[in-house]
C-alpha cells in the first residue's frame, strides 16, 4: 500500500466521514479524555479518578484539571493530547505525518498490533482502519479526504 500525506494541519484527524479519529483508530467522540471538557457525566466520573490518583488535590475542580492539560484533543494536538507516551500517535502523527495509521505503507506494522492487545477499544479501532484500507484498494480516495 502507498503512504497518503496528510493536509498537514495540526489536529487535523478528521475522515470523510466526520468521525473524529485517533492514530489508532480510536473514535475520539467516545473517549472520556475528549469528552472530559464538556460533558458532566464524565466529569462526574473522572475528577474523582483523578483525586485518587493524586493528579488533583480535593479542592481542585474541573478548570484545574484543564489547566493541567488533564484531557485529549486528539492524538494530532501537540500541547494537548492525553499520552504523550504514546509510540503509536509518535510514529503516525508526529514524526510521519499521517492522520491516522492506514495511511502509512507499514500498515498494519508489528507496533500497531502490540498496541490493539491493551483493550478492545483498541482492536476496534484497528479492524476500523483495516476497513479504511480494505475499502482504499478498491477505489480511489484523494489523500485529504482522510
Amino acid at each position: 500500500m502507498q503512504s497518503r500525506q496528510n493536509s498537514g494541519k495540526e489536529g487535523d484527524d478528521m475522515t470523510q466521514t466526520g468521525l473524529r479519529l485517533g492514530a489508532c483508530g480510536l473514535d475520539c467522540r467516545s473517549c472520556d479524555l475528549y469528552l472530559l471538557p464538556t460533558d458532566t457525566a464524565v466529569q462526574d466520573k473522572l475528577l474523582p479518578w483523578f483525586r485518587s490518583r493524586g493528579w488533583l488535590r480535593d479542592d481542585e475542580d474541573l478548570s484545574v484539571a484543564l489547566q493541567k492539560g488533564m484531557y485529549c484533543k486528539g492524538c494530532g494536538h501537540h500541547e494537548t493530547w492525553w499520552s504523550p507516551n504514546c509510540t503509536i500517535a509518535k510514529c503516525c502523527i508526529h514524526e510521519n505525518g499521517y492522520h491516522n495509521c492506514s495511511m502509512c505503507g507499514k500498515f498494519l506494522c508489528k507496533k500497531l498490533v502490540n498496541h490493539q492487545s491493551q483493550d478492545e477499544k483498541y482492536q476496534e479501532g484497528i479492524t476500523y482502519l483495516q476497513r479504511l484500507v480494505e475499502k482504499s484498494a478498491g477505489e480511489s480516495i484523494h489523500p485529504d479526504r482522510f
